[in-house]
Order: structure tokens, then C-alpha cells, then sequence
């Protein structure tokens, strides 16, 4: 990408190549992310996500991954970072 300053926000980026994020000629914001190898940034994290997948689903987050409850505090959803249809 080349131009843009993107912001990223509770997003995780793992496992998919190498250099998780490539912007020329801009500063990306990356803020309450899991980025592997590292990235600067508030709240971020490097930690193995420890994906589980189940019927329909993916890409869920196991009771004991790092990334639950590691997201951006002021964002309150009411919906468990584990699966998207269970409360918290």
C-alpha cells in the first residue's frame, strides 16, 4: 500500500506470511492488535491466538487464549471474544 496511513484496531495477524504488515511511504497505527513478530503500538500483543475452530466457525479464540479480554478497554460489546453468538 502505498500513500494511505491505515489504522488497525483488535485485529489479529497471525500465521498468514511473513512481514504481517508492509505499508511504504506511510506510518500505519496498529493499536489492541495480535501481530506476529511484533508491532509497535498500544496494547499490542505477540502471542500464539490459539485458534479452535467449530461447525461454521473458524476462527474462534480457546477459553485460554492471550487475546481474549486483550482488546481496546473502552470498547465494551457485550459479546465474548470466544465466539461471536456467546455472551460474556
Amino acid at each position: 500500500m502505498t500513500g494511505a496511513s491505515p489504522a488497525l484496531s483488535n485485529c489479529k495477524l497471525w500465521d498468514d506470511q511473513s512481514g504481517e504488515i508492509c505499508v511504504e511511504d506511510a506510518s500505519p497505527t496498529v493499536t489492541y492488535s495480535d501481530v506476529q513478530g511484533d508491532h509497535p503500538g498500544t496494547g499490542n500483543i505477540d502471542a500464539d491466538p490459539r485458534f479452535r475452530a467449530l461447525p461454521g466457525f473458524d476462527h474462534l479464540l480457546a477459553r485460554d487464549s492471550p487475546c481474549v479480554g486483550a482488546g481496546d478497554p473502552a470498547i465494551e460489546d457485550q459479546v465474548c471474544d470466544r465466539h461471536p453468538r456467546w455472551p460474556c
